[in-house]
């Protein structure tokens, strides 16, 4: 009998986790070839830096991922790649199929052992099976930890969380060296924030212990000390924290990404019943929805107040590190920047101690320890104020409803992670036949100027081609960055582009025209200077190479990136489909319109190249945002600074603007306008024709010099 249930004890939580895994994700995510769910987003960059990780040299520290961060410096730790899984994995990456992700197969074990460890906290306050596995199911199916599946996969490791708890609480001190030492070691390798929880949680124990219980000697206590640090040392310096130096990974941003207080009730969409609060949310990162379940568990119990025990003093006398810790947790999390609900409270915060806490940002997710603890202590004061068979049905139906609630939420998910639709191939997204010729042609792409942005010049897709084709890439972006290298990378690219000396094993995609009016210094003969399906594109040498694929004249740009413009040349104002367009400086909407581009607010500018031939006008048709509410639209339109021209248009369509253009032009290849609209309107303010709340003045159709 005592076998049957220790095999139960064994297989239960596993069970239930798998169970979890299946309903919440779904069987395809656990394919190591499918990527489809992974290419959007933070997910896709996750993948990019295990892929480029995977084609890339073995190096020393382990974790370096040279090839993705090209003169920057990264590892798979500031990808957010969980450097555990990706070293594994990279040691049998010759036999690995292609494409291979690993992020299915880690979202499962997470789910596994979240019920595993789940289950042992909540031994230490029932062995009744049946309420263990009620109370285990609220732990996996807590919605601060669906809420990360399929968005943030190393985020989803809260059972590191939950271990280190189990270890702070259990009775037994039997390996609690090296079971600290290791929880700690893994930590390193997963994620910064779970490392910097379980780091403090050790703490709190180990002084509880010492001080507090006496249950540790100061001898062992230095040993174990020295044992974890040790660890710590190792596992941060192999799994490539120290990539780029300690400053530069502080970061910025503390008091951004907090969490409101009323965030524990507002369900943000993963509830059919509770509708949403309506609260302020600065960030994503203030999720921290208690669910339906347990809400009904704090509702019984405050129903049942009269008949709770006293709490037990023993357990503020036993651990008061580790409440300490909990509440010092719940501080960072909520910033000095707090937020009640829809109210705001701004607390002053001294610059020394804000720069020392940007090293944790993201400070919302300091709510989890907290979070767990206060369930387990619900768990806790249900099964010891009630009988067994009210505790069994109390429990239960909040298991039932926490999992049937949530999936308001997590049934939307798993369709998103259930796709099956393959995603568009790079020949489909850079049509081009120059693209697969340059990238078998080359060993780098390189983006030039180097940022680190979700918004920098497509950088998923120039990574994505790197990956495919095994190269090497800068178009990269990373959780933590040195700013000072990117600064240093940007220079060097700035001397090769006055030089013309160029990395001839890299092809440089190069920002927008609007953005880099310099001069590249180029030799036309050998060296390819075009726009390729919207991208300026500087292949070096590629003129020579007589296996490439070369590109029509038409298509290849000046010294000054801009293409070369005549006379009576038309030039449209439709967007692309990708990129932005090379004229449209700030203030124009982003919609995509079949003719053309409306401006957006008070101001828009315009960078124009200028014919080679002295043009005398400037001829611009554009539409107007007009009609029988609002019948004009004003503006005047300056010239390198200089108001040129003041004009009312009343027509809405076909309104032709001769702009004179002065005698003695400046001495560049290039012309900036800047249209000041003095009263654009939205649609939705005359008539409410639609809900269309854009600041529109003109639709600019075309451009052309005379």
């Amino acid at each position: 009998m005592k076998q049957s249930l220790r095999r139960l004890q064994f297989v239960l939580p596993l069970l239930l986790g798998a169970a979890a895994f299946l309903a919440v994700v779904g069987p395809k995510a656990l394919n190591p070839q499918n990527i489809n769910w992974l290419l959007n987003g933070d997910p896709f960059q996750h993948f990019l830096g295990w892929g480029i990780f995977q084609h890339g040299p073995w190096t020393f520290p382990l974790g370096l991922n040279p090839n993705y961060g090209l003169g920057i410096s990264s590892s798979v730790v500031f990808s957010d790649s969980i450097p555990l899984a990706a070293i594994f994995f990279k040691i049998f990456r010759f036999i690995l199929p292609e494409p291979f992700q690993y992020f299915g197969l880690w979202t499962l074990l997470c789910f596994l052992l979240q019920a595993w460890f789940g289950w042992l906290l909540v031994g230490l306050i029932t062995n009744n099976l049946t309420l263990c596995f009620f109370s285990t199911g609220l732990f996996v199916f807590s919605p601060v930890l669906l809420w990360r599946v399929g968005m943030h996969t190393a985020l989803v490791s809260h059972f590191l969380i939950l271990a280190a708890l189990y270890l702070n609480f259990r009775m037994s001190n039997h390996w609690r060296c090296v079971l600290w030492a290791s929880l700690i070691s893994v930590s390193a390798f997963i994620h910064f924030y779970l490392l910097t929880m379980v780091i403090a949680l050790w703490l709190a124990n180990y002084f509880d212990q010492i001080l507090i219980q006496k249950r540790i000697k100061k001898k062992e206590g230095f040993f174990e000390a020295i044992l974890v640090l040790c660890g710590l040392g190792i596992s941060v310096w192999q799994a490539g924290y120290f990539a780029i130096n300690t400053r530069a990974g502080a970061g910025n941003g503390f008091g951004t990404f907090q969490i409101n207080l009323f965030s524990i009730i507002d369900p943000q969409g993963w509830s059919y019943i509770i509708n949403n609060v309506g609260i302020y949310h600065a960030t994503l990162e203030d999720y921290s929805y208690l669910g339906l379940g347990t809400l009904f568990i704090i509702f019984f119990l405050l129903l049942r107040a009269r008949y709770l025990k006293k709490p037990q003093a023993n357990l503020y006398i036993k651990f008061p590190f580790l409440l300490f810790t909990l509440f010092f947790f719940l501080c960072l999390a909520i910033t000095h920047n707090l937020y009640v609900g829809s109210v705001t409270v701004h607390l002053p915060l001294s610059d020394w101690i804000g720069a020392l806490l940007d090293v944790v940002r993201a400070s919302g997710r300091f709510i989890w320890p907290a979070y767990y603890c206060f369930l387990l202590a619900l768990c806790y004061l249900i099964v010891h104020s009630s009988s067994k068979k009210l505790s069994q049905v109390i429990l239960g139906i909040a298991f039932f409803v926490q999992v049937m609630d949530t999936s308001a939420g997590w049934l939307l998910m798993r369709k998103s992670l259930m796709r099956a639709e393959p995603p568009k191939s790079i020949e489909a997204l850079l049509p081009n036949p120059f693209w697969q010729n340059a990238f078998h042609h080359y060993k780098n792409i390189k983006i030039v100027p180097l940022v680190n942005s979700m918004l920098q010049n497509e950088w998923d897709l120039f990574s994505y081609a790197a990956y495919l084709n095994k190269l090497g890439t800068n178009a990269v972006y990373l959780a933590r960055f040195d700013l000072g290298k990117v600064f240093l990378s940007n220079h060097e690219y700035l001397q090769q582009f006055s030089s013309g000396k160029f990395d001839p094993d890299s092809i440089y995609i190069i920002d927008n025209w609007n953005k880099y009016p310099n001069r590249v210094f180029f030799n036309p003969d050998t060296d390819l200077l075009a726009k390729i399906d919207g991208f300026n594109v500087l292949a070096p040498n590629w003129k020579k190479c007589k296996q490439c694929v070369q590109i029509p004249k038409e298509m290849e740009l000046n010294d000054h990136l801009a293409q070369v413009i005549n006379l009576n040349q038309m030039i449209g104002f439709v967007r692309p489909p990708r990129g932005e367009h090379p004229y449209l400086l700030s203030g124009w909407a982003s919609n995509k319109e079949a003719w053309g581009t409306w401006s957006n607010g008070h101001s828009a500018g315009l960078i124009l190249p200028l014919p080679m031939q002295k043009p005398k006008t400037l001829e611009l048709v554009a539409r107007a945002f007009v009609n029988s509410n609002h019948p004009t639209q004003d503006l005047i339109i300056s010239i390198d600074g200089k108001p040129v021209k003041s004009i009312t248009l009343s027509h809405s369509d076909n309104n032709i603007i001769e702009i004179p253009l002065p005698l003695a032009l400046p001495d560049k290849n290039y012309l900036f306008l800047q249209i000041e609209l003095l009263n654009p309107a939205s649609p939705k303010q005359l008539g409410g024709v639609s809900n269309d709340d854009r600041q529109l003045g003109i639709g600019l159709i075309s451009a052309r010099y005379y």
